[in-house]
């Protein structure tokens, strides 16, 4: 299965050995991002490397680790469907338009534990429990 990960997904799989990190190491899966992932997780290092206890050079890793599995999409890929992201995420979360985006450019879902997701309707969305019972075989 082919899924567009958000950028909370990756957070849960490098703070600690979650079933985020399971599903996202998971082969059945294969994982694409758009290209504001890497700097949002940029951003958000210095709490994360807090919260994990990780030295720099040990998160790098990690999260090198967790990006092999994630192929992330540049934004000249995104552009066609971007314009229909936006409306979508509009009174949403604009800032998430473009994982919207990558979902419609790939036909695919997206996972995501964020509420505000599951109130659009252009993508469908799996949270981490229901890809847990979907490949659980529950």
């Amino acid at each position: 299965m082919i899924l567009v990960i958000d950028t909370n997904r990756i957070i849960a799989a490098l703070i600690r050995d979650s079933y985020s990190r399971k599903l996202l190491l998971d082969d059945r899966l294969s994982f694409y991002t758009p290209f504001i992932a890497r700097a949002e997780l940029e951003e958000h290092k210095p709490l994360l490397l807090k919260r994990t206890g990780l030295t720099s050079t040990e998160f790098d890793a990690l999260l090198e680790r967790v990006l092999q599995r994630t192929s992330v999409m540049h934004e000249l890929l995104l552009a066609e469907k971007y314009p229909i992201a936006r409306r979508v995420m509009a009174k949403i979360d604009i800032d998430d338009a473009q994982f919207v985006a990558a979902a419609l450019t790939l036909d695919c879902p997206i996972w995501s534990d964020d509420k505000h997701f599951q109130r659009q309707k252009a993508v469908k969305v799996f949270t981490t429990k229901d890809l847990l019972e979907l490949y659980n075989g529950r």
